[in-house]
C-alpha cells in the first residue's frame, strides 16, 4: 500500500488514539488482517510507528481494539417508568 504521508498534527491523546483506530477501521475493513501493517496505519494517519504501540501495543491490540469498538452497541434508550 502507498499512500502520501499527511502532515502531521498535534492532537489530544484520546483524539490520537481515535484519529488511528479510525484509520486502522478503514484499513482493515479494505485489506486482510496480514495485508495491512503498522507501518501503513501510521502512515495514513500521520503518526509514529511507536505511536501505535504505544496506545495498543501493536498490530494485534490494534486489531483488538478496531473488532471491540465493532462490536460495542449502545444501551438502547427507554425512558425510564415515572
Amino acid at each position: 500500500m502507498s499512500v502520501e504521508p499527511r502532515l502531521r498534527q498535534r492532537l489530544e491523546p484520546d483524539q490520537r488514539r481515535a484519529q488511528i483506530l479510525a484509520v486502522a477501521r478503514r484499513l482493515f475493513g479494505e485489506h486482510s488482517y496480514d495485508a495491512v501493517s503498522t507501518t501503513d496505519i501510521a502512515r495514513e494517519a500521520g503518526v509514529a510507528r511507536g505511536l501505535i504501540n504505544h496506545y495498543f501495543d501493536g498490530k494485534r491490540g490494534l486489531y483488538l481494539a478496531v473488532v471491540r469498538q465493532l462490536v460495542t452497541a449502545p444501551s438502547p434508550v427507554v425512558p425510564r417508568p415515572s
